[in-house]
This record gives C-alpha cells, sequence and structure tokens, in this order.
C-alpha cells in the first residue's frame, strides 16, 4: 500500500511526464524523520477552488398569504431553507431558530418595510417546488450532458487536485472552498441553522514557494494575504464564521507529507508497548489513593485503555453535545 500510494511522477513544465522520473519511487518514510527542518524547498499550485456563484430565481417568499419578492442576498439564504423542508432540521426548534434569527437580519438590512416578522408564517414551498423541479431535471440529462460534466469536474480536479512539491506531482486533498449554506452540526449542536458565509478570496492565505508563480484569485478579487512558509504544510488557510475556526487545505491522505506525519505519529504509538505495564500498574494503584485528584486521572485511564475511549475535553454551552473521555 505504501508503494502504491507514494509512487510519484514529476512533471515538466511543459505538462508532460518526465520519463526519466518515470518509474522511480520517492521513498518519502525514509526522509525527514525526525520532523525537523522545512518541510519542503520548492511549491506550486493553483490555490482553491471557489463555489459558483448564487443565480437568482427570482421566486417569493409567501408571508401570510403575500407574495414578497426578495434580494438575491435574502433568496439565497430562503433557499437554503427550502432545501431542507422534508428533514429532521426543518422542525428542529434551535434549528428554525437560528436561520430565521440570520435571516431577518438580512432582510432588515436589505429590504426596507418587509412585512416578515415571525418564523411559524414564512412559507417556502414555491422555492421547494422549484428546487424539485431543477432535481428532476439533473436525473433526466442527456449522455452527452452528463459526459460534459463529467468532463468539468476531471478538468477542475487535474487543474486544483495536484501541486508540485520539490520537483515531484502530489495530490491535494480538499481544495474546494465549502458553499454558503445552513450549518447543521453534530450531535445537538446549539448553533445547528446559523447562516455559513460565503469565503471570499479576500479571507484566503495562500502558502506557496517564493519563486512559485502565485496563482490567479477569481477575477475582481485578490488574496487576503500570500506568504511562503517552507515551516508548515498547508496550501491555503481562512476562517469560517460558524465558530471562527480555521480551515486549512493540506496534501491528500497518500501524499509524502501526510506519510511522514502519520508514521511519526504510529512509531510514537509503537513505543506505548514498552511501558504499558507500568502505567496500568500505577493507574491500579492510584484507583485507592486519598488523593482525589490522582483518584480522578486514574479513572480516567482506566476507562481510556479498558474501553478504547478518545481523549476529550470540556465542552461549553455553545459547543455540540458530543462526550469523550
Amino acid at each position: 500500500m505504501i508503494k502504491a500510494e507514494s509512487s510519484v511522477v514529476a512533471t515538466s513544465a511543459d505538462g508532460s511526464d518526465d520519463s526519466d522520473n518515470e518509474n522511480e519511487e520517492f521513498k518519502w518514510w525514509l526522509d525527514n524523520k525526525d520532523n525537523t527542518g522545512p518541510k519542503w524547498s520548492t511549491l506550486e499550485h493553483f490555490g482553491v477552488m471557489f463555489p459558483p456563484e448564487y443565480e437568482p430565481h427570482g421566486l417569493p417568499l409567501v408571508y401570510r398569504g403575500q407574495k414578497i419578492t426578495m434580494h438575491p442576498l435574502v433568496e439565497e439564504v430562503a433557499t437554503f431553507f427550502a432545501g431542507v423542508l422534508g428533514s429532521d432540521n426543518a422542525v428542529n426548534k434551535v434549528f428554525q431558530e437560528n436561520f430565521f434569527k440570520d435571516f431577518k437580519g438580512l432582510l432588515d438590512k436589505h429590504m426596507d418595510r418587509h412585512p416578515v416578522k415571525a418564523f411559524g408564517h414564512c412559507d417556502f414551498s414555491i422555492i421547494r417546488a422549484h428546487l424539485d423541479d431543477q432535481k428532476a431535471k439533473r436525473k433526466t440529462m442527456t449522455k452527452a450532458e452528463k459526459e460534459a460534466a463529467k468532463k468539468e469536474k476531471q478538468d477542475i480536479e487535474e487543474k486544483y487536485g495536484f501541486c508540485m512539491l520539490d520537483g515531484r506531482r502530489e495530490k491535494v486533498g480538499n481544495f474546494r472552498i465549502e458553499p454558503p449554506g445552513l450549518f447543521r452540526g453534530r450531535g445537538a449542536h446549539p448553533k445547528t441553522g446559523m447562516l455559513k458565509t460565503r469565503v471570499l478570496p479576500e479571507q484566503v492565505t495562500i502558502n506557496i514557494g517564493s519563486n512559485a508563480a502565485i496563482p490567479d484569485p477569481p477575477p475582481g478579487h485578490s488574496w487576503g494575504k500570500v506568504v511562503n512558509d517552507n515551516t508548515v504544510t498547508w496550501l491555503a488557510m481562512w476562517k469560517e464564521n460558524i465558530n471562527n475556526n480555521t480551515k486549512y487545505v493540506f496534501l491528500a491522505a497518500g501524499s509524502s507529507l501526510k506519510g511522514q506525519s502519520d508514521m511519526r505519529k504510529f512509531d510514537k504509538a509503537r513505543n506505548l508497548v514498552k511501558c504499558v505495564d507500568d502505567i496500568r500498574a500505577q493507574y491500579t494503584k492510584d484507583l485507592k489513593s486519598e488523593v482525589m485528584a490522582e483518584r480522578q486521572r486514574a479513572t480516567a485511564l482506566y476507562l481510556i485503555d479498558r474501553y478504547a475511549l478518545r481523549a476529550g475535553n470540556e465542552k461549553g454551552d455553545d459547543e455540540a453535545d458530543t462526550v469523550g473521555c
């Protein structure tokens, strides 16, 4: 598996395969084993793929029987909710409240004197019917249309899905910027239903080699920042608005950098066999300790060891109700 995933073919400047390197195998598991020094010398890539711009359909929201034509930015968010009708999210009170708060904010900002006051009087059925119609049309695509869509997808993946790392062509992980929508979250997440706003190029930092050509941002935009940091392995980063978390574009799971990282992690885990007996003896003794903190620590270690629980942390009121040890 390692051999299959790590075999890479260098590509020359004109895009053709370099026949001298075609059968060469980069033995990444022998390189940079101690994780010191720069992660790469040269790095070239095409940046990230942004979702398409929203195309307004012009269909109204019905409020107390009145049809309301919406501003495109408002219409887009109404369409997000129409898309979840019929699902558990659509009847989730927390989801409804969070959605309507953000939706109402956009209405107030972009539409003067609108009548919308309460979520319960909003009717999204006209928009939902349009979405169902669009879905049915996609199912009736001709063979030629399907082939064209497939070719377009392949062209995108060929452009954005690979980079040149130290002269080697390596696969990139998820290079697509997540489209705007309504946040779902895991478990009973208190922020479910909130609007995930569209990520703009001005929010994105690109990491690339100092001598490489900077990828072009979408027309009319510019990158937030361009850096040349060879001490990190990410190609791009930005912050999402729901939890203010930083999102990264890394190389794919089968890449050399990811392989080196995984190898160090599993080498560390293998060393556990040298001391696990001592750890078990110590927490068994500490289960009867007179110090409460030691008993608590021993109990946590026991649960992790015997039940293979993943270590977690304390959850705040604004975080999902998931459980760790």
